[in-house]
């Protein structure tokens, strides 16, 4: 969600830049090569915290597995996917 967001951020802000006020524009980027950089950069970076978070996510599960393996039979499960700010 927050990359799509991010991507379209992006492309309006450089469609704006440049056909905002016909000729008279002030351009955000110096060049379309600079732009794909700086827009190469951020998805690469949206994808090691996506990557990272996934990691956790799992990491999170396979602990809580294990805890609810370790309370017995009758102790009240924890819910191995449910979120908290704790995690």
């Amino acid at each position: 969600e927050s990359l799509k967001h991010h991507v379209l951020t992006l492309r309006n802000a450089a469609q704006s830049s440049i056909i905002a006020r016909g000729s008279q524009s002030k351009v955000f980027f110096s060049s379309s090569h600079e732009f794909l950089g700086i827009f190469s950069d951020t998805l690469r970076e949206h994808k090691e915290r996506l990557n990272e978070a996934k990691m956790r996510q799992e990491e999170i599960i396979q602990e809580r597995t294990r805890l609810n393996e370790a309370r017995g039979r009758y102790a009240q499960q924890i819910d191995v996917r449910g979120g908290s700010v704790k995690d």
